[in-house]
């Protein structure tokens, strides 16, 4: 993977930006892989943005506001208003997370991974799970970065996430913030060259028609999934990851998520327990 070298930025500006980043590290859902993405490639962007136009700059307040929108997403959504704002927004912000992470050479591998775990925490955060992440390991990551503040001691109740003043996610609309950050930041991440494009593979001879239907689902498709438990429940393909190996379904009301992959979306389809349909009342 290709990044700049630090050492060719001003080191008031990766100063600035270590410290405002270790607000989000001390998230209570940050997870060892959000906390990479923040300390790697979004760390680099925010120190150009930085070295560009300090802290007034629109790139390092929309740097701020794009990860404390992510943090925001992956935090229990326990009102239907909630879920459904982190719905509208997903497509949005997975995408400014995705073009981040490709503009600085990223593997596809590495891309589809963050995505993928993107995707299993919002589906988690839209079934309000009050229950916080692992505790990333502050004392490596930390140094990984340069950081001067200590990690917490083990047990220790997390500090406040200090939120930039010019943003409250939630009480403006997210997806509005989020767009608008991803337009600001544009000229500070790091310029890359395009990837190859990966075509599909050809078609077997014998085409299995709902394997076909799987590969070709658009967005917006609406499956009724079975549940040996309680009644079917209805849901919509909100998101797809890059190379189509995670599906992301969410409920109408949002309050229902559910991470497949097409495989198995495949199999449940052959066996019956799902259904493509119409609408999703």
């Amino acid at each position: 993977m290709t990044k700049s070298a630090p050492n060719a930025l001003p080191k008031e500006s990766a100063a600035a930006a270590r410290k405002q980043s270790q607000t989000w590290f001390r998230h209570p859902y940050c997870t060892p892989e959000i906390y990479h993405f923040l300390s790697t490639y979004w760390l680099d962007m925010l120190t150009r943005a930085h070295a560009a136009g300090g802290e007034e700059g629109a790139g390092w307040v929309g740097g701020i506001r794009i990860a404390e929108a992510l943090l925001w997403s992956i935090s229990p959504k326990n009102e239907q208003e909630e879920r459904l704002k982190l719905v509208k927004a997903l497509p949005t912000l997975l995408k400014a997370i995705e073009t981040a992470m490709r503009q600085q050479q990223a593997s596809e591998n590495e891309i589809e991974e963050f995505l993928a775990h993107m995707a299993e925490k919002h589906a988690v955060a839209l079934r309000g799970d009050p229950k916080p992440a692992a505790s990333p390991p502050l004392d490596t990551v930390m140094s990984a970065v340069a950081a001067e503040t200590p990690p917490q001691p083990a047990g220790s109740a997390p500090e406040p996430i200090a939120a930039h003043p010019a943003l409250a996610i939630g009480q403006e609309e997210p997806q509005t913030v989020i767009e608008q950050a991803a337009e600001a930041v544009k000229p500070f991440e790091a310029s890359a060259t395009p990837p190859a494009s990966h075509g599909r593979e050809e078609a077997p001879a014998k085409v299995d028609e709902v394997r076909q239907q799987v590969d070709e689902m658009p967005k917006g498709t609406i499956i009724e999934f079975q549940r040996s438990s309680s009644t079917p429940i209805r849901c919509r393909l909100q998101w797809v990851s890059p190379s189509r190996r995670v599906f992301l379904f969410t409920s109408k009301d949002a309050s229902h998520a559910i991470r497949i992959s097409p495989a198995s979306l495949t199999e449940r389809l052959r066996g019956g327990s799902a259904k493509v349909v119409q609408d999703d009342d």
